[in-house]
């Protein structure tokens, strides 16, 4: 959990799911860079030699609940850059 500098915690809410890891950092070091406070959430379980990551993704970008849209919105951003820029190669 994020603490503001009171020491609260606050309330982490689920923005995106990603397909590997390399995407999930792409996306956290955007939202960082744009304001936003980022963790990523594996879901990868070395017990069961990455079974999860086959349905679920490999992870999640989750933010402050105060930053939800925001966070949402720029992701779509970043979504479509990265298609454009995958369809001009």
């Amino acid at each position: 959990m994020f603490s503001n500098n009171g020491g609260d915690e606050m309330e982490l809410v689920e923005v995106y799911t990603f397909s590997d890891i390399v995407e999930g950092q792409l996306l956290k070091k955007f939202l960082e860079e744009n304001g936003i406070r980022a963790e990523i959430r594996s879901f990868y379980d070395s017990a069961y030699n990455g079974i999860y990551t086959l349905t679920k993704g490999a992870g999640r970008i989750v933010v402050n609940k105060k930053d939800e849209q925001k966070a949402k919105q720029l992701i779509q951003e970043f979504l479509r850059s990265e298609s454009s820029n995958s369809e001009g190669c």
